[in-house]
């Protein structure tokens, strides 16, 4: 997966450009909208002291 002269990892990486894409759409120009959360114990759900 390296990029060839001229390219760049967007045009190599699918992945990277729908990200962009995102990106774009979401009104901010640099982040997307949040991820959903993930269910426990992946997700922020398991902490539950408020000082951790």
């Amino acid at each position: 997966m390296v990029p060839e002269d001229g390219e760049s990892a967007a045009d190599v990486r699918p992945a990277t450009r729908a990200l962009i894409d995102l990106a774009v759409t979401s009104g901010s120009g640099w982040g997307g909208p949040p991820l959903p959360q993930m269910p426990p114990p992946f997700g922020l759900s398991v902490v539950t002291d408020p000082a951790a």
